[in-house]
Protein backbone atom coordinates (compact mmCIF):
# COMPACT_ATOMS: atom_id res chain seq x y z
CA UNK A 1 0.00 0.00 0.00
CA UNK A 2 1.34 3.57 -0.61
CA UNK A 3 -0.17 6.66 0.65
CA UNK A 4 -0.23 9.77 -2.09
CA UNK A 5 2.97 11.43 -2.80
CA UNK A 6 1.49 14.63 -3.23
CA UNK A 7 -0.29 17.32 -1.35
CA UNK A 8 -4.05 18.06 -0.98
CA UNK A 9 -3.14 21.84 -2.68
CA UNK A 10 -0.23 20.35 -5.03
CA UNK A 11 -3.30 17.81 -6.69
CA UNK A 12 -5.52 21.04 -6.75
CA UNK A 13 -2.47 23.42 -8.77
CA UNK A 14 -2.14 20.21 -10.88
CA UNK A 15 -5.85 19.61 -11.78
CA UNK A 16 -6.09 23.16 -12.03
CA UNK A 17 -3.39 23.43 -14.79
CA UNK A 18 -4.49 20.30 -16.40
CA UNK A 19 -8.21 21.88 -16.72
CA UNK A 20 -6.43 25.11 -18.56
CA UNK A 21 -4.44 23.41 -20.86
CA UNK A 22 -7.34 20.85 -21.89
CA UNK A 23 -9.67 23.59 -22.59
CA UNK A 24 -6.65 25.60 -24.66
CA UNK A 25 -6.07 22.32 -26.62
CA UNK A 26 -9.88 21.42 -27.38
CA UNK A 27 -9.55 24.81 -28.87
CA UNK A 28 -6.67 24.72 -31.25
CA UNK A 29 -8.17 21.34 -32.31
CA UNK A 30 -11.09 22.84 -32.71
CA UNK A 31 -9.30 25.70 -35.56
CA UNK A 32 -7.49 22.55 -37.39
CA UNK A 33 -10.12 20.95 -37.65
CA UNK A 34 -11.72 23.35 -39.54
CA UNK A 35 -8.87 23.09 -42.45
CA UNK A 36 -6.82 20.69 -41.28
CA UNK A 37 -4.39 20.98 -44.45
CA UNK A 38 -4.34 24.63 -43.79
CA UNK A 39 -3.65 24.84 -40.50
CA UNK A 40 -1.45 27.69 -38.92
CA UNK A 41 1.91 26.54 -37.90
CA UNK A 42 1.92 28.81 -34.45
CA UNK A 43 -1.15 27.30 -33.59
CA UNK A 44 0.41 23.78 -34.55
CA UNK A 45 3.57 24.43 -32.76
CA UNK A 46 1.30 25.12 -29.69
CA UNK A 47 -0.41 22.07 -30.02
CA UNK A 48 2.46 20.18 -29.34
CA UNK A 49 3.62 22.12 -26.26
CA UNK A 50 0.58 21.61 -24.73
CA UNK A 51 0.67 18.17 -25.42
CA UNK A 52 3.69 17.81 -23.70
CA UNK A 53 2.20 19.88 -20.75
CA UNK A 54 -0.40 17.06 -20.54
CA UNK A 55 1.33 14.42 -20.83
CA UNK A 56 4.19 15.44 -17.80
CA UNK A 57 0.83 16.35 -16.32
CA UNK A 58 -0.57 12.71 -16.45
CA UNK A 59 3.00 11.23 -15.54
CA UNK A 60 2.80 13.36 -12.17
CA UNK A 61 -0.76 12.47 -11.33
CA UNK A 62 -0.14 8.61 -12.27
CA UNK A 63 3.16 8.44 -9.45
CA UNK A 64 1.42 10.25 -6.78
CA UNK A 65 -1.52 7.96 -7.22
CA UNK A 66 -2.70 6.45 -3.85
CA UNK A 67 -2.17 2.31 -3.17
CA UNK A 68 -5.12 0.99 -1.10
CA UNK A 69 -5.77 -2.35 0.07
CA UNK A 70 -9.66 -2.31 -1.49
CA UNK A 71 -10.72 -5.86 -1.36
CA UNK A 72 -9.58 -9.42 -0.58
CA UNK A 73 -9.93 -12.66 -2.59
CA UNK A 74 -12.13 -15.75 -0.82
CA UNK A 75 -10.40 -18.05 -2.95
CA UNK A 76 -6.72 -17.51 -3.02
CA UNK A 77 -6.78 -15.44 0.29
CA UNK A 78 -4.75 -12.86 -2.10
CA UNK A 79 -4.83 -8.86 -0.97
CA UNK A 80 -6.30 -6.43 -3.87
CA UNK A 81 -4.70 -3.89 -3.42
CA UNK A 82 -5.26 -0.85 -5.99
CA UNK A 83 -4.30 2.29 -7.01
CA UNK A 84 -7.48 4.60 -6.71
CA UNK A 85 -7.67 8.50 -6.04
CA UNK A 86 -9.19 8.55 -2.66
CA UNK A 87 -9.08 12.44 -2.69
CA UNK A 88 -11.96 13.32 -4.64
CA UNK A 89 -14.16 12.47 -7.85
CA UNK A 90 -11.99 15.71 -9.30
CA UNK A 91 -9.36 13.55 -9.92
CA UNK A 92 -8.41 12.32 -13.81
CA UNK A 93 -9.07 8.85 -12.32
CA UNK A 94 -12.48 9.62 -12.21
CA UNK A 95 -13.02 11.13 -15.96
CA UNK A 96 -15.49 8.34 -17.17
CA UNK A 97 -14.72 9.60 -20.86
CA UNK A 98 -10.98 9.57 -20.59
CA UNK A 99 -10.36 7.80 -17.02
CA UNK A 100 -6.30 8.02 -16.34
CA UNK A 101 -5.49 4.63 -14.52
CA UNK A 102 -2.09 2.69 -14.36
CA UNK A 103 -1.91 -0.57 -15.42
CA UNK A 104 -1.94 -3.34 -12.00
CA UNK A 105 -0.72 -6.26 -11.21
CA UNK A 106 -3.75 -8.05 -9.82
CA UNK A 107 -4.73 -11.26 -8.28
CA UNK A 108 -4.58 -13.97 -10.33
CA UNK A 109 -8.32 -14.70 -9.88
CA UNK A 110 -9.87 -11.39 -10.43
CA UNK A 111 -12.90 -10.82 -12.81
CA UNK A 112 -13.70 -7.17 -12.22
CA UNK A 113 -14.16 -4.49 -9.92
CA UNK A 114 -17.89 -2.30 -10.24
CA UNK A 115 -18.79 -0.06 -7.81
CA UNK A 116 -21.60 2.63 -6.14
CA UNK A 117 -21.00 5.89 -4.71
CA UNK A 118 -22.80 7.45 -1.83
CA UNK A 119 -22.76 11.38 -2.72
CA UNK A 120 -21.66 13.43 0.49
CA UNK A 121 -20.78 17.33 0.30
CA UNK A 122 -19.39 19.59 -0.43
CA UNK A 123 -19.44 18.08 -4.18
CA UNK A 124 -16.47 19.09 -6.27
CA UNK A 125 -16.62 21.04 -9.47
CA UNK A 126 -15.52 18.75 -12.31
CA UNK A 127 -15.32 19.86 -16.22
CA UNK A 128 -16.20 16.32 -17.30
CA UNK A 129 -18.52 13.59 -16.69
CA UNK A 130 -18.10 11.45 -13.37
CA UNK A 131 -20.58 7.77 -13.73
CA UNK A 132 -19.75 6.60 -10.44
CA UNK A 133 -22.66 4.06 -10.24
CA UNK A 134 -26.04 4.08 -7.84
CA UNK A 135 -25.51 5.49 -4.72
CA UNK A 136 -26.05 2.02 -2.87
CA UNK A 137 -24.04 -1.21 -3.53
CA UNK A 138 -25.29 -3.80 -5.94
CA UNK A 139 -24.75 -7.18 -7.42
CA UNK A 140 -24.26 -8.62 -10.82
CA UNK A 141 -26.86 -11.78 -11.29
CA UNK A 142 -24.94 -13.27 -14.55
CA UNK A 143 -21.76 -13.37 -13.25
CA UNK A 144 -22.69 -14.69 -9.51
CA UNK A 145 -24.61 -17.20 -10.92
CA UNK A 146 -21.70 -19.12 -13.02
CA UNK A 147 -20.09 -21.71 -10.70
CA UNK A 148 -16.96 -20.46 -8.97
CA UNK A 149 -17.54 -17.19 -9.50
CA UNK A 150 -18.18 -15.36 -5.94
CA UNK A 151 -18.45 -10.87 -4.81
CA UNK A 152 -16.75 -9.05 -2.11
CA UNK A 153 -18.36 -5.80 -0.75
CA UNK A 154 -15.99 -3.21 0.91
CA UNK A 155 -16.10 0.58 1.69
CA UNK A 156 -13.58 3.35 0.60
CA UNK A 157 -13.54 6.43 1.56
CA UNK A 158 -13.47 9.03 -1.31
CA UNK A 159 -13.34 12.01 -0.11
CA UNK A 160 -16.76 13.29 1.68
CA UNK A 161 -17.99 10.58 -0.45
CA UNK A 162 -18.45 6.64 0.38
CA UNK A 163 -17.63 4.33 -2.17
CA UNK A 164 -18.90 0.71 -2.30
CA UNK A 165 -16.25 -1.60 -4.13
CA UNK A 166 -17.67 -5.23 -5.35
CA UNK A 167 -14.79 -7.22 -6.60
CA UNK A 168 -15.64 -10.20 -8.12
CA UNK A 169 -13.15 -13.37 -8.58
CA UNK A 170 -13.33 -17.01 -10.40
CA UNK A 171 -11.82 -20.19 -9.28
CA UNK A 172 -11.24 -19.93 -13.64
CA UNK A 173 -10.85 -16.66 -14.92
CA UNK A 174 -10.08 -17.31 -18.26
CA UNK A 175 -13.19 -18.90 -18.51
CA UNK A 176 -15.13 -15.63 -17.74
CA UNK A 177 -15.67 -14.45 -21.08
CA UNK A 178 -17.88 -11.76 -20.54
CA UNK A 179 -16.89 -9.37 -17.63
CA UNK A 180 -18.28 -5.92 -16.12
CA UNK A 181 -16.89 -2.42 -17.02
CA UNK A 182 -14.66 -1.29 -14.27
CA UNK A 183 -16.12 0.82 -11.96
CA UNK A 184 -16.50 4.72 -13.19
CA UNK A 185 -15.97 3.53 -17.15
CA UNK A 186 -17.82 1.98 -20.08
CA UNK A 187 -14.62 -0.42 -20.02
CA UNK A 188 -12.96 -3.06 -19.03
CA UNK A 189 -9.29 -4.53 -19.42
CA UNK A 190 -7.95 -7.92 -19.55
CA UNK A 191 -4.94 -9.93 -20.17
CA UNK A 192 -5.24 -12.64 -22.77
CA UNK A 193 -4.18 -16.16 -22.99
CA UNK A 194 -1.11 -14.94 -24.79
CA UNK A 195 -0.05 -12.77 -22.21
CA UNK A 196 -1.34 -9.08 -24.16
CA UNK A 197 -3.58 -6.41 -21.99
CA UNK A 198 -6.96 -6.18 -24.14
CA UNK A 199 -9.93 -4.58 -23.54
CA UNK A 200 -13.63 -4.95 -23.74
CA UNK A 201 -16.90 -3.46 -23.13
CA UNK A 202 -20.07 -4.49 -21.54
CA UNK A 203 -22.80 -3.63 -23.38
CA UNK A 204 -25.62 -5.28 -21.65
CA UNK A 205 -28.16 -2.74 -20.22
CA UNK A 206 -26.85 -2.19 -16.69
CA UNK A 207 -30.31 -1.55 -15.37
CA UNK A 208 -31.51 -4.98 -16.34
CA UNK A 209 -28.16 -6.52 -14.95
CA UNK A 210 -28.55 -5.58 -10.98
CA UNK A 211 -29.83 -7.09 -8.44
CA UNK A 212 -29.83 -4.35 -5.34
CA UNK A 213 -31.54 -7.04 -2.17
CA UNK A 214 -28.02 -8.32 -1.19
CA UNK A 215 -29.35 -10.73 1.88
CA UNK A 216 -29.82 -13.52 -0.23
CA UNK A 217 -26.63 -13.42 -2.35
CA UNK A 218 -24.74 -13.69 1.22
CA UNK A 219 -26.86 -16.66 2.56
CA UNK A 220 -25.63 -18.49 -0.29
CA UNK A 221 -22.36 -17.98 -0.04
CA UNK A 222 -21.93 -16.05 -3.31
CA UNK A 223 -21.57 -12.86 -1.32
CA UNK A 224 -19.21 -11.71 1.07
CA UNK A 225 -18.41 -8.77 2.97
CA UNK A 226 -15.30 -6.93 4.55
CA UNK A 227 -16.32 -4.58 7.78
CA UNK A 228 -15.89 -0.92 7.35
CA UNK A 229 -12.22 0.28 8.30
CA UNK A 230 -11.47 -3.40 8.96
CA UNK A 231 -7.55 -2.85 8.13
CA UNK A 232 -6.98 -6.23 8.33
CA UNK A 233 -9.57 -6.95 5.68
CA UNK A 234 -11.11 -9.79 7.10
CA UNK A 235 -14.18 -11.53 4.98
CA UNK A 236 -17.06 -11.98 6.20
CA UNK A 237 -20.59 -14.08 5.55
CA UNK A 238 -22.76 -13.38 8.57
CA UNK A 239 -25.53 -11.01 7.71
CA UNK A 240 -27.07 -10.08 11.06
CA UNK A 241 -23.81 -8.06 11.51
CA UNK A 242 -23.76 -6.83 7.91
CA UNK A 243 -23.54 -3.22 7.50
CA UNK A 244 -24.70 -3.00 3.70
CA UNK A 245 -27.94 -4.65 3.92
CA UNK A 246 -29.80 -1.36 5.21
CA UNK A 247 -28.18 1.24 3.06
CA UNK A 248 -30.76 4.01 1.97
CA UNK A 249 -29.90 5.83 -1.67
CA UNK A 250 -30.73 5.92 -5.40
CA UNK A 251 -30.65 2.79 -7.06
CA UNK A 252 -30.39 4.97 -10.50
CA UNK A 253 -26.54 5.75 -12.19
CA UNK A 254 -25.34 9.06 -10.83
CA UNK A 255 -23.89 11.55 -13.14
CA UNK A 256 -21.52 14.28 -11.48
CA UNK A 257 -20.44 17.46 -13.51
CA UNK A 258 -19.54 20.94 -12.76
CA UNK A 259 -20.46 20.55 -8.79
CA UNK A 260 -23.94 18.67 -9.91
CA UNK A 261 -25.62 15.48 -9.33
CA UNK A 262 -28.00 14.04 -12.03
CA UNK A 263 -29.60 10.38 -12.79
CA UNK A 264 -29.38 8.74 -15.82
CA UNK A 265 -33.18 8.44 -17.05
CA UNK A 266 -35.38 5.47 -15.60
CA UNK A 267 -35.60 2.90 -18.32
CA UNK A 268 -39.56 1.70 -18.32
CA UNK A 269 -38.30 -1.47 -19.96
CA UNK A 270 -35.81 -1.93 -17.94
CA UNK A 271 -37.87 -1.28 -14.74
CA UNK A 272 -40.64 -3.64 -16.04
CA UNK A 273 -37.58 -6.62 -16.31
CA UNK A 274 -36.42 -5.53 -12.57
CA UNK A 275 -39.97 -6.21 -11.57
CA UNK A 276 -40.31 -9.26 -13.10
CA UNK A 277 -37.46 -10.70 -11.54
CA UNK A 278 -38.08 -10.30 -7.86
CA UNK A 279 -38.30 -13.66 -6.19
CA UNK A 280 -36.24 -15.46 -8.50
CA UNK A 281 -34.39 -18.16 -6.60
CA UNK A 282 -30.62 -17.33 -6.11
CA UNK A 283 -28.55 -19.68 -7.75
CA UNK A 284 -26.41 -21.14 -4.40
CA UNK A 285 -22.73 -21.89 -5.62
CA UNK A 286 -21.46 -21.06 -2.23
CA UNK A 287 -17.66 -21.50 -1.70
CA UNK A 288 -16.79 -24.83 -0.79
CA UNK A 289 -15.91 -25.42 3.05
CA UNK A 290 -12.57 -27.29 2.33
CA UNK A 291 -11.45 -24.53 0.58
CA UNK A 292 -12.59 -22.04 3.14
CA UNK A 293 -10.46 -24.08 5.84
CA UNK A 294 -7.26 -24.03 3.01
CA UNK A 295 -7.11 -20.12 2.69
CA UNK A 296 -9.38 -18.79 5.14
CA UNK A 297 -8.42 -20.08 8.36
CA UNK A 298 -11.48 -19.20 11.31
CA UNK A 299 -10.49 -17.04 13.98
CA UNK A 300 -12.21 -19.39 16.66
CA UNK A 301 -11.09 -20.28 20.01
CA UNK A 302 -13.85 -22.70 20.99
CA UNK A 303 -13.98 -24.86 18.24
CA UNK A 304 -17.39 -24.40 16.61
CA UNK A 305 -18.23 -22.32 13.19
CA UNK A 306 -17.46 -18.81 13.04
CA UNK A 307 -18.75 -16.65 9.86
CA UNK A 308 -15.93 -14.95 10.08
CA UNK A 309 -12.53 -15.74 7.79
CA UNK A 310 -9.24 -14.28 7.94
CA UNK A 311 -5.63 -14.73 6.25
Amino acid sequence: MRQSTMTVSERAELLARHTVAHARQRDLLAVVDRDPEHAPPDVLQELKTLGEEINGLWEQYLAALPVVALSRSPLSGDLLEYAIDVTGVDGLWWNCNQPLRPLQQLPADFVGLAGALCVGTPLEKTPFEVRPGPEVPYVVPRLLAAPGICAVLSQVQIGPHVGYAITYFAEHPEQVANRINTWGTDFYEVVDSQGILTWSRDGDNAALDRDFDLKPWMEAGKLLWIQPGDTSMTIRSDTQACPFLALKGSRMDSVLFDGMRTEDESDAFAQEAMEAALGQPVPTDPVPDELWKLVMPTNNSAGGDSDEHSV
